[in-house]
């Protein structure tokens, strides 16, 4: 099963020694990213509906990076597959984009959901809810810094929170 290995459950984020630089980063919103244990949120990957279904049908876990490996990549700025549960959604009144939360069992990470992907998975997409995302992009504002930037073509599946339906599919497109 995905996220099964206790070294992943283990992740421990590496952070700056000095006493100042620690108090500057816990002052950045998105960088390194927090243990499932600190998690605001209480959400409990056992317990989750969205994440029980997503272990139960995704079987092909190749490929697929953790939040701990975007922080640990300096690098890449396109993740192949990635799979994240939404723990907060803020929807602002200016704009039809939302700012999220998302987490794994290795850390939690800021990010955006783009309009598009409410217009296709408006029921679906709730705090609880887990995604599967292709080729996604990693903004890099600083060494230290990531956010997911979520957009349509990034999403291959949604499993939502309350568990119906099990998963609904990108590629189960909407007429336009």
């Amino acid at each position: 099963m995905l996220f099964n290995n206790p070294a992943a459950l283990e992740f421990r984020p590496t952070t700056p020694r000095t006493p100042a630089a620690q108090r500057q980063i816990a002052r950045t919103p998105g960088t390194t990213p927090r243990p499932a244990s600190q998690h605001k949120s209480g959400h409990r990957f056992s317990s989750s509906t969205g994440w029980t279904n997503m272990q139960a049908l995704i079987t092909d876990t190749q490929g697929i990076l953790t939040v701990a490996d975007v922080f640990s990549n300096p690098c890449d700025s396109k993740i192949s597959r990635m799979i994240v549960m939404i723990v907060e959604i803020k929807h602002s009144d200016v704009l039809s984009d939302a700012g999220a939360v998302f987490n794994d069992p290795t850390g939690e990470m800021p990010g955006t959901i783009h309009s598009s992907v409410f217009e296709r998975f408006a029921e679906a997409l709730n705090p609880g809810s887990v995604l599967e995302l292709q080729q996604i992009s990693v903004f890099k504002p600083s060494a230290r810094s990531r956010y997911l930037n979520v957009t349509i073509g990034n999403v291959r599946s949604v499993f939502p929170a309350g568990g119906v339906p099990v998963r609904v599919l990108r590629d189960e497109e909407q007429p336009s």
